[in-house]
């Protein structure tokens, strides 16, 4: 206790003394400091909340907004938008550099010298309708400005005009940055690629908030917005008949206890204090009540206050969920969205421009308006910007009640309350007026506290807290002057070199001696340490079994029975590989010791064909197994090794044992964590193996280089037929070097690309490589590769020469309605392609009609894919007119196509007529009850040729059930035998009608699916129907 209360007491002393210095120093009269520049900066501030509350700039500053929102414009998109901000930098004389990051415009104003400082506002929309009905209302069909962006626009602009007045004034360079693309979570990156940042040491920026008031500045230091990703996991079973599961493997119970195990994620890894989310959002399996699925899909994400966190979240998820597919005898691939939805980073405000924000915004908005703002688990991608130099966004207050402005951000109900215009427009504004005056003189870094040399100084802040709001009490008019005579013929900011030195020798002399009292009087009061054996130490608690299987760490009896049948597993796994043709043992987790153990029953083995190893653990020392056993075997064709991470070093080792192999035709390694050094070897493998027919190396992790390694082996190899490339890395130069190779290969007849980031530059060069290809390919799969309509150009050209393409596949890119117009106009000439998919490529009612047009010269194609296209009534009409009585389509999928009950009377009117479609897909298009009782006045006609018709997710009640049960029932040549009318509001009445329709069809009819609304009492019948959902 002694020694406490010395401590303390020297404790208080060190404190004192160099207080009592500072006092010394600040009330010496010689001493003054010189306070005009913090002056200068205060009646600036005055100046530019007096130029941003002038009636004329609120006034334009409205009319710029509300032309915004007349014209939203979604992301990558803001063409006229862009246009709008551009004539009115021109308005005001300020420079500017377009188009950056495709619509992205970045104005600069002040000196055209550092220091640069930055001020950021968004000026994307959303794909919503508005339901707000007022005088500017949105012009555009299903696009709104809901987020309040094209408020940041016109505070920007605003802010603009303010700051070109007082241009003179600026002491460096102001950067305004109009980002695009903010809600796809893209914009800021693109930004910054092309340079926006560079040289810029603070960057700013601000988002409406209508959880607070107007006029409240709600504001953060350190973490502020949380990052978010997203991720999709698809668990791959086996399919069958669901009154004999034991004769399946069923995905959707590995998907539901992956969802559940999910969430234990943060309740039972993560601190309680340090928040982080997974949510699944999105789950995905089957389409019928009596059959198990092949495969189900969830997707959901996930989000966390810290980038370690974000990162420990994705291993996790994928760790979890292909774990629990593992237990139930499945296998599962996790994908982490990057193009569509990126992964954002977390926002984090700089703690020391948090003091200078606080202090400006007390200074405009009083500082009873200034909060403290929650952390926030939405997400922004200004993090981008953050994570490259200092910098600070802030919530600006936007609840107005007695306009209506209460609704959440992307609500159609979204009302901005324009006051807040003037606000941010002054805040914008003295934050770029500050930070410079601030930094003048020395470097940005400088301002937040840095020096060089290693040496650390604090920030210098002027404290002032006087509010500039407008209602502010004037002083009196002689006040100013006396206080600017009072601050004359003052030196620089600093005090005598003389007078620092006073205070500095004394003080660090001082607290050398009270350093070397304190350890000496703890050298002698505080008693020493026993030291502790290190063998003590180092003895692990009795009792305790450490282990690092699951259930080995219980009894030691019990670890030994779980031995036991693991090995007779592994014994009855054995006798299948020497028994039967075809052999799954997939999601068995056996490892790569218990592929030693197996691989002994493939050589010289005269019976397996087929053999899947698929997610049993194995890493790239089990692939040694196949040592010696693979050379022998000549029976086996089908080997399937996916899930299993052998990385590169497995790769090699598979690949030196096929390079004598004389049997395997279809290799699949999805899935496996291959990489460049992998892929490189197997094109080794390649240009010696001239068995090998199929290679699928799906969603691994290949890149430009292993792109150009595989084309080298193509240009050898002339055995290869189908190349699986989906999901990988390639972009366009991977693929521009896989052309190459594909002009002088002569076998290749299947090529999947899916996924790979080509976009226009790499489809130009597949295609030219395409077009000298020697072969004949068959299959081409081009989809969610990033391309526009210049790609849709090149594929078009491609089609028109093209002899043998059967089987082309353009799902999930953004050609539009021009990309639509090119490939259609191709079409008319082509004569062989029979399957085309061209979902989910933002085609409208033109676009469609032109591939309409298309169809009547064409009676090739039988399977169309247009889903997810928002197409609406008007498109479907120009379709539907069209296959009354021309083209030979069979299967027609329609769904997410926004067509709604009047674009089913459409498709009504031409299945009384059309004779060639069989399935129709029309899930979640809104038809409801009106919908379906127009196709149910079609069925009621004889159709000989639709046996299977989908109306899952379409909002259909008890009422048009019954409109389709009685059409079906008065039909008496109906043909067809499968319809689903899951996920849909039917009650039990619904129900019954329809389940009456059945049984008077009973004989030819398959399945009805009801979904999961009431308890369906269908008894099975019919032959067993999967299609995966």
């Amino acid at each position: 206790m002694d020694f406490l209360l010395l401590q303390l007491l020297f404790l208080i002393i060190s404190l004192a003394m160099p207080l009592c210095f500072s006092l010394k120093l600040q009330i010496n009269p010689t001493d003054h400091l010189n306070l005009s520049t913090t002056y200068q900066t205060y009646s600036v501030k005055h100046q530019i909340v007096r130029l941003a509350n002038e009636p004329s700039t609120v006034s334009w500053m409205k009319n710029v907004r509300r032309e915004m929102h007349e014209n939203p414009e979604l992301s990558y998109e803001e063409i006229e938008t862009s246009a709008l901000i551009r004539l009115e930098l021109d308005k005001l004389g300020v420079a500017y550099k377009w188009p950056v990051a495709k619509t992205g415009v970045v104005a600069t104003i002040g000196s055209g010298s550092p220091p640069l400082v930055a001020l950021r506002a968004d000026m994307d929309a959303l794909p919503i309708q508005e339901m707000v009905d007022w005088e500017n209302k949105s012009k555009v069909e299903g696009k709104m400005h809901a987020c309040g962006h094209d408020g940041h626009v016109a505070m920007l602009l605003g802010a603009a005009k303010v700051l070109k007045q007082l241009q003179d004034t600026l002491q460096g360079t102001v950067v305004l940055i109009f980002q695009p693309a903010e809600e796809r979570g893209a914009g800021a990156k693109d930004m910054i690629e092309e340079g926006v940042l560079d040289n810029v040491e603070a960057v700013f920026g601000m988002h409406v908030a209508p959880i607070y008031p107007t006029g409240v500045v709600a504001l953060r230091p350190g973490e502020f917005l949380a990052g978010c990703g997203s991720f999709k996991a698809k668990i791959h079973g086996k399919g069958g008949h669901a009154a004999i599961p034991q004769q399946s493997i069923d995905p959707i119970l590995a998907a539901s206890t992956s969802v559940i195990s999910l969430q234990n994620i943060i309740s039972r890894e993560t601190d309680p204090l340090d928040s982080q989310v997974v949510s699944v959002a999105v789950i995905k399996a089957g389409t019928s009540f009596n059959v198990i699925p092949q495969s189900a899909t969830i997707s959901g994400t996930f989000r966390a206050f810290s980038k370690k966190n974000l990162n420990g979240l994705m291993k996790r998820i994928e760790e979890v969920v292909k774990g629990q597919a593992a237990v139930h005898r499945c296998s599962a691939e996790v994908e982490f969205f990057g193009k569509e939805h990126p992964t954002i980073l977390p926002t984090v405000n700089d703690e020391r421009i948090y003091e200078q924000v606080r202090r400006i915004s007390s200074e405009i908005v009083g500082e009873e308006n200034i909060k403290l703002a929650h952390t926030f688990m939405g997400s922004e991608d200004f993090a981008f910007y953050l994570d490259k130099v200092p910098g600070f966004m802030l919530f600006l207050g936007a609840r107005n009640e007695k306009i209506g402005a209460i609704h959440a951000p992307h609500s159609p109900h979204y009302i901005l309350d324009e006051d807040v215009l003037p606000i941010g427009a002054a805040i914008h504004a003295a934050f770029a007026h500050s930070f410079l005056s601030d930094s003048t003189g020395k470097s940005g870094s400088a301002f937040l506290g840095y020096r060089g040399q290693g040496v650390v100084l604090p920030a210098i802040l002027p404290r002032r807290r006087r509010c500039l709001a407008v209602k502010a009490a004037s002083r009196p008019s002689g006040a100013r002057r006396v206080y600017r005579e009072s601050q004359s013929g003052g030196s620089l900011s600093v005090a005598p070199v003389k007078q620092l030195a006073s205070f500095v020798v004394p003080a660090a002399s001082f607290l050398a001696v009270t350093f070397v009292l304190w350890k000496l009087v703890e050298k002698i009061l505080v008693p020493k340490r026993q030291r502790t054996s290190s063998v003590d130490s180092n003895t692990p608690a009795q009792g305790m079994k450490w282990s690092f299987a699951a259930g080995t760490n219980l009894l030691s009896g019990l670890g030994a029975k779980i031995e036991r049948e693991s090995k007779l597993k592994l014994n009855d796994f054995a006798k299948e590989l020497r028994s039967f043709r075809s052999v799954d043992l997939s999601g068995r987790s056996f490892g790569d010791e218990g592929l030693f153990f197996l691989s002994e029953s493939l050589g010289y083995n005269q019976t397996a064909e087929e053999v899947s190893f698929a997610a049993n653990g194995i890493t790239g020392t089990g692939m040694k197994a196949f040592d010696g056993v693979l050379q022998s075997n000549i029976m086996l064709k089908t080997l399937n090794l996916s899930g299993n991470p052998i990385g590169d070093e497995g790769a090699k080792c598979l690949c030196d044992v096929l390079v004598n192999n004389n049997g395997i035709e279809k290799l699949q390694l999805n899935s496996t964590d291959i990489g460049d050094e992998g892929a490189k070897a197997i094109a080794e493998m390649l240009k010696k193996n001239s068995n090998l027919r199929v290679l699928e190396l799906n969603n691994n992790m290949i890149d430009y280089s292993g792109f150009t390694s595989l084309a080298g082996a193509l240009a050898e190899n002339n055995t290869i037929r189908n190349l699986h490339l989906n999901g990988n890395y390639g972009g366009a130069l991977g693929v521009n070097a896989l052309a190459k190779g594909l002009e002088g290969n002569k076998s290749l007849r299947e090529l999947h690309l899916h996924g790979n980031s080509i976009g226009d530059e790499g489809v130009n060069a597949l295609i030219s490589g395409l077009s000298l290809h020697k072969g004949k390919l068959t299959l081409l799969d081009i989809g969610n590769n990033s391309f526009t309509a210049r790609g849709a150009f090149h594929v078009g050209g491609y089609i028109k020469k093209t002899k043998n393409l059967l089987w082309l596949n353009l799902y999930m890119n953004d050609i539009g309605d021009e990309g639509a117009e090119k490939i259609a106009d191709a079409l008319k000439q082509n004569r062989t392609i029979t399957t085309i998919d061209m979902g989910g490529n933002n085609i409208h009612a033109k676009g469609v009609t032109a591939i309409a047009e298309a169809l009547k010269d064409n009676s090739v194609i039988t399977f169309l894919e247009l889903g997810y296209n928002p197409m609406g009534p008007d498109g479907v009409k120009a379709l539907s007119e069209v296959l009354k009585f021309h083209g030979n389509i069979e299967t027609l999928k329609l769904g997410w196509c926004q067509i709604g009950a009047k674009g089913a009377e459409f498709i009504a009117d031409m299945l009384k007529y059309n004779t060639t479609i069989r399935v129709l897909d029309l899930r979640a298009n809104g038809l409801r009850n009106e919908g379906a009782s127009c196709l149910a006045r079609s069925l009621k006609v004889v159709n000989e040729a639709l046996t299977s018709l989908d109306l899952g997710f379409n909002e259909i009640r008890d009422d048009g059930a019954f409109a389709i049960a009685q059409a079906l029932k008065a039909n008496e040549d109906v043909t067809i035998t499968s319809l689903n009318v899951a996920s849909n509001f039917l009650t039990k009445f619904g129900q019954s009608a329809l389940t009456d329709a059945r049984d008077h069809y009973e004989a030819f009819w398959e399945f009805i699916g009801f979904g999961s609304i009431g308890t369906s009492k269908l008894s099975e019948f019919g032959q067993e129907h999967s299609q995966d959902g």
